[in-house]
């Protein structure tokens, strides 16, 4: 048995196990012989002489809007997804219009009070909506729902007028866009993307696969 002097008793009896000469001490029992020791060594340490350690503290906390009160979070704008497909799928229009009145009448049944702000048809089988996010679950309820999905607004920062360089990139990128996304249904004829002082303005013309019926369509959106 070894003794290690400068420690208190139950530390410097602290056994050394003796490997054979030649041999080495197996890893995992090394490490677990000096783990034992330096627990031993803590414990012999007054607790006192530790200090009186406080919360941990950051010493320069990052800024937050936490006021610790519950906030509401849930949002008052939703989409609800109807079961047909849209209209550049092949469902009659006047399906869609029989699904949409029948969602506004189970609604009122199921006492959900709303106010509709848009209803689609072409591209997505829907009514956009706002409501109380107390009702907002049970939408999903109403029969001939498929989904609902709330609408979260997002902040448009100010931007400058854009360059030609960046109309052509914004140009070839909304084109793979649609292509990559909606490639089975249209095809797009020709996009142009052109901006002014004031505005942003995206035309294009693409063909319903389907029916063959050429559409054009305008964007445009304020950039002052």
């Amino acid at each position: 048995m070894r003794r290690w002097g400068g420690f208190p008793t139950h530390v410097r009896e602290l056994p050394v196990v003796v490997w054979e000469q030649g041999r080495h001490m197996p890893r995992t029992f090394s490490r677990l012989i000096a783990l034992v020791g330096v627990c031993l060594l803590l414990s012999a340490i007054p607790a006192g002489a530790l200090g009186n350690w406080g919360p941990l503290e950051p010493e320069n906390p990052l800024p937050s809007a936490e006021d610790g009160q519950m906030t509401n979070e849930s949002s008052n704008l939703w989409f609800v997804q109807l079961k047909s497909k849209p209209t550049i799928n092949g469902t009659n229009p006047s399906t869609i219009a029989q699904e949409q009145n029948a969602f506004r009448g189970n609604a009122a049944k199921a006492k959900l009070q709303y106010t509709e702000r848009f209803a689609y048809s072409s591209l997505f089988n829907g009514i956009a909506m706002e409501i109380n996010p107390a009702q907002a679950g049970e939408l999903s309820r109403i029969a001939g729902v498929t989904a609902a999905f709330p609408i979260i607004p997002i902040a448009v920062p100010e931007t400058e007028p854009i360059s030609p360089e960046l109309a052509t990139a914004l140009q070839f990128t909304i084109q793979a866009g649609l292509q990559q996304w909606l490639g089975d249904l249209i095809e797009v004829k020709n996009l142009v993307v052109a901006s002014d002082d004031a505005e942003l303005r995206i035309e294009v013309q693409y063909v319903v696969t389907r029916t063959q019926q050429t559409v054009n369509r305008t964007f445009s959106r304020s950039i002052a």
